[in-house]
């Protein structure tokens, strides 16, 4: 941003003047101390506006309550979406998590509405479980009223009429998602756990009576690491997969370098991989 200088801006002859009888005298230190300020804030609210502009566009913050400048949509609306898919973010574990791990939960909700709403066909996104803590958290991110996205304060199981729709997403699974099934909804705990309560989502599942499946990770991939997905890893899987890419390229992309994902026919002659966990 460039600032502006008083000598640019008033010439000599229509400086204002601080003396009633001499309309030359110069403006005074204190004067020039004022005008200057007054220009520079001038010019860095062009800046602002440009910044909040932005974030309004992007979901960060929401329009004014009585503006009526409708702000452009990107990509498609899950209405217009020809995508059959849905995806539930089950919110129901913050008695689980610190106030640290909870935030880290929903900047990660974030990145996947980021995601969806760029996609040429959205998935049908709905967040259950949104209550008292889980809310109060993420109304420090006001632009979340305007998402493309259904929340319900309701469990999953009381949002929905029927349950047999619904597929829970968990690593401890024994069956293995193969293929994306339309009118499906597949459900991705919201939980950061850092492993402290492995496997409460899956036996979640099974005591409600929700079918679950695992991400065909070790069926295409090999990793140097421990496979702990976020939650948008997760989301960003099924979403390019339902975009028409192979389970193999999108693990290979989604999963970052320091995994060391590597395809399975790469190393399937190599004996000494470590074993990994599936997921």
């Amino acid at each position: 941003m460039s600032n502006l200088n008083v000598e640019e801006i008033i010439p000599s002859g229509a400086r204002p003047t601080n003396s009633c009888t001499d309309p030359n005298a110069p403006l005074s230190k204190r004067a020039r101390k004022r005008l200057q300020k007054r220009l520079n804030y001038l010019e860095s609210r062009k800046e602002r506006k440009k910044i909040r502009k932005e974030k309004i566009k992007s979901g960060e913050l929401r329009p004014p309550k009585n503006s009526r400048k409708l702000v452009k949509k990107t990509g498609t609306q899950v209405k217009d979406s020809k995508c059959k898919i849905g995806i539930i973010l089950d919110m129901s574990w913050e008695h689980l998590m610190n106030q640290k791990d909870l935030g880290k939960s929903l900047k990660q909700i974030m990145r996947v509405y980021c995601i969806n709403r760029r996609l040429p066909n959205p998935l049908k996104l709905h967040v259950t479980s949104f209550t008292s803590i889980v809310k109060k958290e993420m109304d420090k991110n006001e632009g979340y009223l305007n998402w493309d996205c259904e929340f319900h304060e309701a469990h999953f199981m009381k949002a929905f009429e029927s349950t047999k729709d619904l597929i829970y997403l968990s690593s401890e699974s024994e069956t293995v998602l193969e293929t994306l099934q339309d009118n499906k909804f597949y459900i991705i705990g919201g939980l950061v756990d850092h492993n402290l309560h492995k496997g409460v989502c899956h036996e979640k599942a099974i005591e409600l009576g929700i079918p679950t499946a695992r991400l065909p990770i070790s069926e295409y991939i090999k990793l140097k690491t421990r496979k702990v997905l976020t939650i948008d890893q997760v989301y960003n899987i099924i979403a390019l997969v339902s975009e028409g890419k192979s389970w193999k390229d999108t693990l290979l992309e989604v999963l970052p370098e320091r995994k060391g994902a590597v395809s399975m026919v790469n190393e399937e002659n190599n004996s000494n991989d470590e074993n990994v966990l599936c997921t």
